[in-house]
């Protein structure tokens, strides 16, 4: 991306989801082992905005540990960039599971108005968006991510 004087705007506006069912051995570990890369978009190497992120459970799920990682280096090493905890829920037909929203590890909400900023790589080499839970849920939990790509 070119060095100007004006602000950064997104270009590519995206919607991914990834559905995670294995857990992952600790929270802060670089290593991407029982991650889910977000797929279904090509970042690119000028980064990306991240306007909402949430995590639902499909199934009945024990309160555990979410997070949410980036890469620059295919994966080889990941970055924390959000965490959570994900509430107990039982499912039932009448009981629809509470999403989590992600807020910035200063604990503020992402959103429109307060945004996280993932900076590319300006290579070409591109970023990487990962998932990952502290329990194992055989029906998943997915984690939705939604913003502009650079």
């Amino acid at each position: 991306m070119a060095v100007t004087n004006t602000a950064a705007f997104g270009q590519t506006p995206f919607w991914m989801q990834a559905l995670v069912t294995a857990a992952k051995a600790a929270i802060g570990t670089s290593t991407q082992t029982n991650t889910v890369a977000f797929s279904g978009i090509a970042i690119g190497t000028n980064g990306v905005i991240i306007t909402g992120a949430s995590a639902s459970p499909n199934n009945t799920v024990t309160a555990s540990w979410v997070a949410l990682y980036y890469s620059v280096d295919a994966g080889t090493t990941l970055r924390q960039f959000a965490i959570g905890t994900l509430t107990a829920y039982t499912a039932a037909a009448t009981l629809a599971p509470t999403p989590y929203a992600f807020l910035h590890m200063n604990g503020s909400a992402i959103g429109p108005t307060n945004p996280v900023y993932i900076p590319g790589t300006g290579s070409g080499s591109t970023v990487a968006l990962y998932a990952g839970a502290g329990v194992a849920v055989a029906d998943g939990i997915v984690f939705t991510l939604n913003g502009s790509i650079l």
